[in-house]
């Protein structure tokens, strides 16, 4: 789990009917608890020399989860981001505009009632958000529910100023991956700069039984200015080369790079680089392009010497402002490069984007469940399900259990990149997902889980989406180590 956790998780937990795409921030937080009627089925391709990307990552991942010219030497730093603001980045935390002041939880902060005990451990303030991390001790196992009997409104915490007034609640999420310890980041706007003190209202705990755990805690907080308990990473200088486009061994004709790929930021960070950017192009005809996740899978980074630099996903947190909402024909990326010792300068080529095509017609099939299948027991259904122009093969079928009493059906499939696709059983709410895959058999795995309104008997499953291509570049950007 990464240090920030999403803070429009939680919102979405309560009001989805189907699983959503990954928001642009803490993807990492996903978990068992991303409450659906239908599991996104987003399948990994493989790359060398990288991570798997993170929208990948949770699909495959059962749970108990930037303007610039290719020939030009620009800056980036806080003069000219940003409409002015001087950039830095907090790890665990974002951007923040360093020309403004940036506070903390003056000391950790604990109440305790009939044997729990809600301990706020940290908060960190800039002009635009404010974030809180707590966590509740003294639970047990059974305590912790997927879905909780608290939910919607009143498991909305409250950050309540001295005259009364209350900063809007922009989300939270849970990490339930220890049932003996609950954990919870929560955000909310800013805080008026000139107010040191406010009061933390827990009405109760989302994803827990409310019968079991005291409701109504209120702790009082203070913020003081960070100084020098926080570490805010500057924003620096990019130095873009000149590509130069060498004949290949194979053929005599130059690779032809298309133009667009842009870096807008960099921010060297203890073990690596931040990478953000922009590609300027147009989607294919009748295709959609799926970079949602801004992490652009099918990408290779090369050093001077031409050897393989790590490349994944950056954190969660690191979202500049102009990507979160690109205009249309720009899309957004963020990148972390991992290790310092690294041959500069260095060569980052696109090789494709990812697309989506039109959703195509509802498929469905069915099995017979009859009163109850036998625990951790396949079934061997073997159906070839026409979907769209492809076929999905649909391998079996089993009841099984998962973490917090989640009973459910996980389905296995053969594996297909060129698919993405949801399931749902019509009238039966699921209220958790997740999955594995592809294994050494060629296989993927998708669990839909349920509490009360278990299906049995004849079974039907809707299957929804689309078609994934590949949309071919190659785009590339070569550049220098940032200076200071």
């Amino acid at each position: 789990m990464t240090n920030e956790l999403n803070l429009h998780l939680e919102k979405m937990m309560e009001q989805a009917n189907k699983t959503p795409n990954p928001t642009e921030a803490f993807k990492n937080t996903l978990r068992e608890q991303f409450v659906a009627q239908g599991v996104l089925v987003r399948q990994p391709q493989s790359h060398p020399a990288k991570r798997q990307s993170a929208r990948m990552f949770f699909q495959s991942h059962p749970v108990y989860a930037f303007v610039l010219s290719l020939v030009l030497v620009l800056v980036v730093c806080g003069a000219v981001y940003a409409a002015g603001k001087a950039l830095g980045y907090i790890p665990g935390f974002g951007l923040v505009d360093q020309a403004q002041p940036v506070r903390v939880l003056s000391q950790p902060v604990s109440v305790t009632q009939d044997g729990f005990t809600l301990t706020v451990s940290k908060a960190v303030l800039s002009s635009e958000k404010t974030t809180i991390d707590y966590t509740l001790t003294g639970l047990s196992g059974e305590m912790i529910q997927v879905p909780g009997t608290c939910s919607g409104e009143q498991a909305s915490p409250i950050l309540r100023l001295p005259d009364g007034k209350e900063l809007e609640f922009m989300g939270q999420a849970s990490d339930i991956n220890d049932p003996l310890i609950y954990r919870t980041n929560v955000g909310f706007a800013a805080l008026p700069a000139g107010v040191s003190e406010a009061s933390l209202m827990i009405p109760c705990f989302s994803l827990t039984e409310v019968s079991a755990i005291p409701q109504n805690w209120e702790i009082p907080l203070r913020f003081v200015d960070a100084d020098e308990q926080v570490t805010i990473e500057p924003v620096v200088t990019a130095v873009i080369v000149q590509n130069t486009q060498e004949p290949s061994q194979e053929t005599t004709a130059p690779i032809v790079y298309l133009p667009g790929l842009e870096i807008t930021m960099i921010v060297p960070v203890d073990d690596g680089y931040l990478l953000a950017g922009v590609i300027k192009t147009e989607s294919p005809d009748g295709l959609t392009f799926d970079e949602t996740d801004r992490f652009l899978e099918d990408t290779t980074i090369t050093d001077a010497q031409g050897g393989n630099v790590l490349y994944g996903p950056a954190p969660d947190d690191f979202i500049p402002e102009e990507l979160i909402s690109p205009e249309e024909g720009v899309i957004g990326w963020t990148a972390k490069i991992t290790g310092k010792e690294i041959a500069w300068p260095i060569q980052m080529t696109v090789n494709s984007l990812t697309a989506q095509t039109a959703p195509y017609p509802q498929a469905q099939f069915q099995f017979d469940a009859g009163s109850e299948l036998p625990l951790n027991e396949p079934l061997a259904l073997n159906l070839d399900v026409p979907f769209g122009p492809k076929t999905i093969h649909v391998v079996s079928v089993a009841r099984v259990e998962k973490g917090f009493g989640s009973l459910g059906y996980e389905f296995t499939f053969a594996y297909d990149p060129s698919v993405d696709f949801s399931l749902a059983i019509p009238g039966h709410m699921a209220m958790g997902g997740g999955g594995s895959g592809p294994d050494a058999m060629g296989n993927f795995t998708r669990f839909l889980g349920y509490r009360d309104d278990f299906p049995t008997g004849l079974i039907t499953v809707n299957i929804n989406g689309s078609g994934i291509v590949q949309s071919p570049g190659p785009w590339q950007i070569t550049f220098d180590a940032p200076t200071p």
